[in-house]
């Protein structure tokens, strides 16, 4: 991700696809922008690389090839758009890999909306750090965030985005988050805010996941069996006729959790009874009282 921010600053017309497999758009030879396709079928590495060119430049035509199909492949793909661009090089000659010149299909390179939707998100994603970035697809539509709380724990919340970005919000595609938190996450329009909000959110919750784990260590919780990090409710066994079904709200915990008693009523009744008066609210803090 962080050879993809460089190239977006030296080289913001070269739009990738298909997963960065084919990169279309524009780069400068010479002084003149030519319209270039480079087809990379194993990125990161260049190994199979083609590239073809909308018009045979002049000083491609003209002057001897002398990079090898092996030299290229030992490069990155910031070195070859900085190869192709140097004029030195260009002066030298070009490589011996499959290079020609073609009408390049590329509706990136002449779509004005998409250049800007995508300089723009990567922009965004600057912003953000690359350290927070899980993974993302070659245009962009698809973004996966990462990050980690202070009890080492994984988040991850995913991002699609649709071509009329900035104009229609995000769409949130992955997240492992309490349903009540996820309207904050979504009251952002921008890539970069919903990233901050997630990252709040996250902290936010710190307190709820520690007490949702305490339950789980002292207490007997056969729903659910394999707890996500969404889940606010918990059911916990008493005896062999009664269970109860514990829901917290992970923004409040001091206020009583809400408390549902299963079982037959004859069963659960003293049980029932027993918790009522054990709990004293005052002033919307429950307090059991010895």
């Amino acid at each position: 991700m962080t050879n993809l921010i460089e190239i977006h600053k030296k080289y913001p017309l070269m739009i990738p696809l298909r997963n960065f497999t084919v990169w279309n758009g524009v780069i400068v030879i010479k002084g003149e922008p030519i319209t270039v396709s480079i087809s990379v079928p194993n990125f990161p590495s260049l190994k199979g690389i083609s590239i073809k060119f909308n018009t045979v430049h002049e000083s491609i035509s003209k002057h001897k090839l002398y990079k090898s199909t092996e030299e290229l492949e030992s490069l990155n793909l910031l070195q070859l758009f900085d190869f192709l661009h140097d004029d030195d090089d260009i002066k030298g000659g070009l490589i011996t890999c499959d290079i020609s010149a073609a009408n390049v299909p590329s509706k990136m390179s002449n779509n004005t909306d998409f250049c800007h939707r995508f300089q723009q998100v990567l922009s965004e994603l600057e912003e953000i750090g690359v350290e927070n970035i899980h993974e993302c697809n070659g245009d962009l539509s698809i973004i996966k965030f990462l990050v980690i709380d202070d009890r080492e724990e994984e988040h991850f919340l995913g991002l699609s985005l649709l071509e009329e970005y900035p104009q229609i919000p995000p769409k949130i595609i992955d997240l492992d988050l309490p349903e009540i938190v996820v309207s904050q996450i979504n009251q952002a329009t921008t890539v970069k805010d919903m990233f901050m909000n997630f990252q709040s959110i996250i902290s936010t919750l710190q307190s709820f996941w520690n007490t949702y784990d305490m339950l789980y260590q002292r207490t007997w919780i056969i729903d659910p069996e394999k707890p996500a990090k969404k889940n606010t409710y918990c059911r916990i066994v008493i005896n062999d006729n009664i269970s109860i079904l514990v829901t917290l709200n992970p923004l409040d915990l001091t206020t009583c959790p809400d408390i549902k008693f299963l079982g037959s009523d004859s069963s659960v009744l003293p049980l029932r009874t027993t918790v009522e008066e054990n709990l004293k609210v005052s002033n919307g803090v429950f307090i059991t009282v010895t």
